[in-house]
């Protein structure tokens, strides 16, 4: 009767894991022509967001939220998003490996950081 217990006392400790890398981030994509509301300061009661755990809870992998302002196919774009972080994404690391031209990027690691 021991392992149910057992079984009980692993799975609080993994949620209690995966609840202290995970963050909240809003989500959008928007092309700035379209007047798309990305655009804007994102508030919580209002715009779309998405609980980074819930990606790959069993990896592992840690998250940080994004905004980040590109050129793509001739349009102004701005995303809002979370990314894998384990500890050593920057900016500079996203411009160099990014197939677009980043105007603007901000990486952050707290609930709701990247609605600036």
């Amino acid at each position: 009767m021991e392992y149910p217990r057992i079984w009980l006392i692993l799975s609080i400790g993994i949620s209690a894991i995966v609840a202290i890398n995970a963050v909240k981030c809003f989500d959008c994509v928007a092309q700035a022509v379209r007047g798309d509301k990305c655009g804007e300061r994102q508030n919580r009661s209002t715009s779309y967001y998405f609980d980074c755990a819930t990606l790959t809870p069993e990896s592992g992998d840690n998250y940080s939220c994004a905004r980040l302002e590109y050129k793509q196919d001739g349009l102004h774009k701005i995303t809002r998003s979370c990314l894998i972080n384990n500890g050593d994404l920057t900016c500079n690391k996203l411009r160099k490996i990014s197939q677009v031209k980043l105007y603007s990027c901000a990486i952050c690691d707290m609930d709701f950081c990247n609605g600036v």
